[in-house]
């Protein structure tokens, strides 16, 4: 039994699947979604109804699907068969040999791929209306107004190759102990390494942020940090440190950090230089 095109489209098309879990999103969005959920689920109910419309007119023996696209009565079925057999169409010549089984077999088809059909909207139905209900308590929480952020400080990190430490500017916490594993680095004298600082959001107006290496500023990198190079003569091997302040702005290359400093230090990053 072949069905009609489009409901062969209502059997296979679940939609409205569960959104993934994200960021919330603009109200306006939220209510396009809404409406397309709607809009889906007056479809299926369409759908549906055209479906046990059909099934309707099956049990009542007044429409079948046979290899065709649309429905066809079993009187019209019978005369097409009867046509192909006079033809010689050694299939409707089996058919004939015994109309009224193939009939009711046909019949049985039909009501059974009806059936599936019908099952197949009821499945999405409730999907697409779980979906809606969904989308409406999206909606609630995007236009909840948002509470104060609390203020938790700044997070500045600063990282070279594999070695990173972060600290807390307003509390001080630091993600990883000062001269641990995490943060050290084992790096070839002779050739320049970049690293980067980055913060969680500026640094208060009046302050920017430093690296500090030679001990001397090494660069001025602004409220966001940035990036920055370290490099030592080829043959050089011994020790080394690179921080990252954020002190108060007027600091140049080469000369001292200006207090105060925010979180109590800055953020450390050891180096092993080797030959």
């Amino acid at each position: 039994m072949v069905i009609p095109t489009r409901l062969v489209i209502a059997w296979l098309c679940i939609a409205c699947a569960t959104a993934a879990a994200g960021p919330l999103r603009e109200p306006s969005e939220v209510r396009k979604d809404i409406d397309a959920c709607r809009r889906r689920i007056d479809d299926l109910r369409v759908q549906g109804a055209y479906i046990d419309q059909l099934a309707a007119d099956a049990r009542a023996n007044k429409v079948l699907f046979v290899e065709n696209k649309y429905p066809m009565s079993p009187e019209a079925l019978t005369h097409s068969i009867a046509i192909l057999a006079l033809r010689g169409d050694d299939l409707a010549r089996s058919a004939m040999a015994d109309m009224p089984k193939y009939l009711a077999d046909q019949r049985q088809r039909t009501l059974q791929g009806l059936d599936d059909i019908a099952k197949a909207l009821a499945v999405d139905r409730e999907r697409t209306s779980s979906r809606c209900g969904s989308l409406a308590a999206e909606l609630k929480e995007a236009e909840r107004p948002a509470p104060p952020r609390p203020d938790t400080g700044v997070l500045m990190t600063i990282t070279l190759e594999s070695a990173m430490q972060t600290r807390n500017l307003k509390t001080g916490v630091t993600s990883s102990t000062p001269h641990s594993p995490a943060t050290t680095v084992s790096l070839a004298s002779g050739t320049a390494y970049n690293g980067a600082v980055t913060t969680s959001a500026p640094v208060p107006d009046g302050y920017t942020i430093y690296v500090f290496y030679h001990s001397q500023i090494w660069a001025a990198l602004g409220p966001t940090g940035g990036a920055f190079t370290v490099r030592e003569n080829p043959g050089f091997a011994g020790q080394g440190v690179v921080e990252a302040h954020a002190c108060r702005a007027g600091g140049t290359v080469g000369g001292q950090l200006t207090p105060p400093c925010l979180g109590g230090a800055g953020t450390v990053i050891d180096i092993q230089w080797r030959q």
